[in-house]
């Protein structure tokens, strides 16, 4: 498969499909599964089915936090990147890394109805995406809807799915294929992070705890798309052996019994590794 259309194809799911979930405050209106279907057809047509059923597998976080929420697990703002670091992003790869971190920030808050946070981090999203040159989907319009909807979890869902379907096609059209990946690990690091972060005692039987090992089966297929990137860039290639070590140490996991999933040994090793790529992502 086209690289670039590869990973045009995971940023349109990871993005469109985080944005699109529909509102954990309300019920199940039917209206899913059309928005899925915009955002299957978002992406390029010439996938074939082999690609599409691999790219299903990929980290989306809004899943991972509807589960914590269901879940009843507590909103932890400290696990949130610092809204203040915005500015100390200055390499392209900083800044694309953590456009992904604030998405999947915003993602976070959106889902457990922090509406005020919602608000906070799309002002970051929309700086640290502009200083990226992406100016679609984050214009004074959209930011003016969201300020008029602060109270309104469904409006905020709406908006900013509106906001990262015109990042997306933006990307597309501007064929800023090198962002994307970037984008893609920033995202899924901060969703795995909060994760870890959510377990306050590890207890192998704690479901929120268990949801980590699923987290391994989107790692491997996240470094099978990397690993397909053509010339990559020493930053993607250093990110890349990040990923494979972290692989390391789910992979210990498959010599676990199915009662006991993932021992607290391997949870700590495997969330220490995480959080050291991610500080290495934020600092």
């Amino acid at each position: 498969m086209n690289n670039f259309l590869s990973l045009r194809y995971i940023t349109a799911l990871f993005v469109i499909t985080i944005m699109a979930f529909p509102s954990c405050t309300s019920e199940n209106d039917g209206e899913s599964n059309e928005i899925d279907t915009v955002a299957i057809n978002a992406a390029d047509a010439n996938l074939n089915e082999e690609n599409i059923s691999k790219a299903f597998k990929l980290p989306s976080p809004v899943e991972l936090y509807m589960f914590l929420w269901e879940s009843n697990a507590k909103f932890n703002k400290k696990s949130l990147n610092s809204i203040d670091k915005v500015d100390n992003y200055i390499t392209t790869t900083k800044k694309a890394l953590n456009l992904g971190i604030y998405s999947s920030d915003l993602a976070y808050c959106t889902v457990f109805g922090k509406n005020q946070e919602t608000f906070t981090y799309f002002t970051s999203t929309k700086k640290i995406a502009e200083d990226l040159g992406l100016t679609e989907g984050f214009d004074e319009a959209i930011a003016k809807r969201l300020d008029n909807n602060i109270n309104n979890s469904d409006s905020l869902f709406e908006i900013t799915n509106d906001s990262y379907s015109d990042v997306t096609r933006y990307l597309e059209s501007q064929g800023q294929g090198d962002l994307l990946p970037l984008i893609v690990a920033g995202g899924w690091i901060e969703s795995v992070f909060i994760n870890v972060n959510s377990v306050e005692d590890f207890n192998k039987d704690y479901e929120i705890a268990s949801l980590l090992v699923d987290q391994g089966v989107l790692l491997e297929t996240l470094v099978d798309y990397f690993n397909s990137i053509e010339d990559k860039s020493e930053d993607v290639s250093l990110i890349l052996n990040e990923f494979i070590d972290l692989q390391e140490s789910f992979d210990k996991l498959l010599d676990n019994s199915e009662d006991n999933l993932i021992t607290e040994e391997q949870f700590n090793e495997i969330g220490a590794k995480i959080d050291i790529i991610r500080n290495g992502f934020v600092k």
